[in-house]
Order: structure tokens, then C-alpha cells, then sequence
């Protein structure tokens, strides 16, 4: 009994000191609790496939918020791992900012010309439409260089420059008023495109008058304005 002491008593004292092993102290809780005290809600993904390293004191804990993880690190042996931090609460998300842009009713093969039915007014978020078309005179009248389908956001690059009149053509100017037409021949002052609206010189009194581009050499102009 006495030598069975006495071996016991020996291994004890001969025996190495094993190092602290990071995963017999309460790691996730420490964990945990630095994620909480960090203003964090979420868990550390500690994967029972990867054991943490021994450590000689309990490891070090540092919170990196713009990650979203920890640092886990010691001194004696040298080490350090990062953990993510899993199931984190989202911000509240800011209000959507958005933008009225043109979108097509329809969809529309390579080749046309857009026509106000062609075209609805839609919100879309303001960073997906920093490139669209948000008016209706930017794009009626013009060529679509591609094939579109219908809701699609049109961008200037969908479209090819496609003027009905040229600046200095002659055009015809009509006004309807309850049913009467009258007449009279102009000269546009500017490039215009279908519905848009161009300024014109009056080729009998040089007066300038304002109409809408109703077709080649066609400008429909109001009593106002005639």
C-alpha cells in the first residue's frame, strides 16, 4: 500500500503540466457574452470539427463589429483564429429612394419607333435608374438599336438617335379648331422627334410658333400658339 502511494505520489510530481485547453473552459459562453457586450446579437460558429488550440490562460476575446466576428487569440503559444459571428440582426433598413423612369408596356423587337403607348411611367429604386429615361419627349420617336421586353427600364444606350425632323426642314403646320383645318408652311428650327415638341418659323410672317411633331414634315400646332 505504502509503494503503491509512493509511485502515485512520484507521477504527480513528474509528471509535465499540461497546458489549459481552450475548449474544457466555458468558451462559447465567454464568447457569447463579448458579442453582447458589444451591442451584437448572434452566436460564434465554432465548428466541433476544428478543437481550439491549448492555451496556457484563457484566451483572448476582440470584437471586429464591421465583420461581424471575433478574434480569438494567445499569448503562450503563439495563436490566433477568427470566428465568424452567425445570425446576426440586420440594421433596419432605410426607406427605398425612388425615381419615376420609363418602362415599355410591351415588349418590342429591334428596329422600333417608340410611341407614347409604348411607354408607362414606373418607380424604381434611384441607383437602378441613375442611367434610365425618366422622360417621355427623351424617348418617343426613337429607334431601339435591341430587341426589349415588356416592363424593361429603357436607357439611352437602348436607343439609336432617330430625329423626324431636321433642323431647317420645311414642315407643314396644321390646326384643327372644331373640326376646321387650316394650313401653313414653316420652317423647323431645331432637330425634333416624334411628339416632341419644336419651335418653328412661319414662312409668310416669320413669326415662331411652337407645334408637335405629328409625322415627317407634320407639326400640329394649337390656336395659342398659331
Amino acid at each position: 500500500m505504502i509503494c503503491r502511494l509512493f509511485i502515485v505520489l512520484i507521477l504527480v510530481l513528474v509528471w509535465p503540466a499540461q497546458s489549459v485547453a481552450s475548449d474544457t473552459i466555458p468558451l462559447r459562453q465567454s464568447l457569447e457574452a463579448a458579442i453582447a457586450n458589444a451591442g451584437l446579437t448572434g452566436s460564434p460558429a465554432l465548428s466541433p470539427h476544428r478543437p481550439t488550440p491549448d492555451c496556457d490562460q484563457p484566451p483572448k476575446i476582440t470584437v471586429d463589429r464591421d465583420a461581424g466576428s471575433l478574434a480569438l487569440s494567445c499569448d503562450t503559444p503563439k495563436w490566433r483564429r477568427i470566428i465568424r459571428i452567425t445570425h446576426q440582426a440586420q440594421a433596419p433598413s432605410r426607406p427605398a429612394v425612388t425615381q419615376t423612369v420609363l418602362t415599355l408596356v410591351e415588349s418590342l423587337p429591334a428596329g422600333t419607333i417608340l410611341q407614347p403607348a409604348h411607354i408607362t411611367e414606373t418607380k424604381a429604386p434611384h441607383t437602378a435608374a441613375t442611367t434610365a429615361l425618366v422622360l417621355r419627349d427623351h424617348a418617343i420617336g426613337r429607334r431601339l438599336k435591341t430587341a426589349l421586353g415588356a416592363g424593361r427600364v429603357l436607357q439611352a444606350r437602348h436607343l439609336e438617335m432617330s430625329y423626324t425632323l431636321q433642323k431647317g426642314d420645311l414642315v407643314t403646320v396644321t390646326l384643327d379648331m372644331q373640326g376646321i383645318q387650316v394650313a401653313a408652311e414653316a420652317k423647323a428650327l431645331s432637330n425634333a422627334q416624334l411628339g416632341e415638341r419644336v419651335a418653328l418659323q412661319s414662312l409668310s410672317s416669320d413669326r415662331i410658333l411652337t407645334g408637335i411633331v405629328t409625322g415627317k414634315g407634320k407639326v400640329s400646332v394649337s390656336a395659342k400658339t398659331f
